[in-house]
């Protein structure tokens, strides 16, 4: 079979903030927004019933290789977090064309948060750095 299949390559994906690639990273993981469960089930019920709740945009987490000169990616990251900083501009590409990233169209109110981050050493390995961000207002969704 040929022609495009629609797949995509993970090795084209990169992180972004704003023009400014967050250099070093290798992973992210997007879970998605979920939705509150509530109970509903009344006296006398014989099965529970539920309903959904308010939604909840989740947690993005990514990590790669610190690189301690990168003052416009990974640095800039930490002190968003340290500022508590709302971050709009944050970008998970897939390729140069398609992403995922906040919908401030539908929800002009969203933002993201940089919740944690940590550095970890290992003797056989590159110093690794770890983010976690969480979303919030609205979803991250595939433009």
């Amino acid at each position: 079979m040929s022609g495009s299949t629609g797949k995509k390559v993970g090795k084209n994906c990169a992180i972004m903030i704003g023009t400014w690639e967050v250099l070093g990273m290798g992973k992210w993981s997007i879970p998605g927004a979920k939705a509150d469960l509530l109970d509903s089930t009344e006296f006398g019920d014989q099965w529970k019933e539920y309903m959904i709740g308010l939604q909840d945009g989740g947690e993005i987490t990514f990590s790669g290789v610190l690189v301690a000169t990168d003052t416009t990616g990974q640095a800039a990251l930490k002190q968003a977090n340290m500022l508590n900083s709302q971050l709009t501009n944050l970008a998970f590409m897939i390729d140069s064309t398609s992403r995922f990233q906040l919908d401030l169209t539908d929800y002009p109110n969203s933002y993201m948060l940089v919740t944690a981050w940590k550095v970890e050493a290992d003797k056989s390995n590159l110093l690794q750095t770890d983010f976690t961000v969480k979303v919030s207002g609205g979803p991250v969704t595939l433009q």
